[in-house]
């Protein structure tokens, strides 16, 4: 039994609150976009953030990120360890915004011509695996 019990006011207050943000507007309003492990070998939230142009930063130790064979992900990306989650807000601050405006315009291209479609993601498998 839990040990509080939300009135209906309180809990119309949280749903409301909860409700008032569009995720997709919150994504194409963001210029960094955090993106945790999944539990499985990637995380949706990284196709997410490149299809609305947000740097990815991407918290996740020992993933390799996909196509890794053929994108410098370190240009598109902030890549850091797991650890490192309470100093985020620093490492994107000690990002010059011309670093920033050239990592949104590759997110866009990555988008393009990798993930934007699963015929994309079929071609550039295939050439990995040439």
């Amino acid at each position: 039994m839990h040990r509080y019990f939300w009135g209906k006011n309180q809990l119309n207050h949280a749903l409301c609150n909860f409700f008032r943000w569009d995720f997709e507007s919150l994504l194409h309003n963001s210029t960094f976009c955090l993106v945790p492990r999944g539990r499985r070998l990637g995380s949706f939230r990284l196709i997410e953030t490149l299809q609305a142009g947000c740097v990815p930063v991407v918290l996740a130790d020992d993933w390799v990120l996909p196509f890794s064979e053929l994108v410098d992900w370190a240009q598109v990306a902030v890549v850091a360890d797991e650890r490192l989650l309470l100093q985020v807000p620093e490492i994107v601050r000690s990002i010059p915004q011309a670093r920033i405006f050239a990592m949104r315009q590759k997110t866009q291209v990555l988008w393009e011509n990798y993930f934007s479609s699963v015929d994309r993601i079929v071609q550039r498998t295939l050439e990995v695996r040439k």
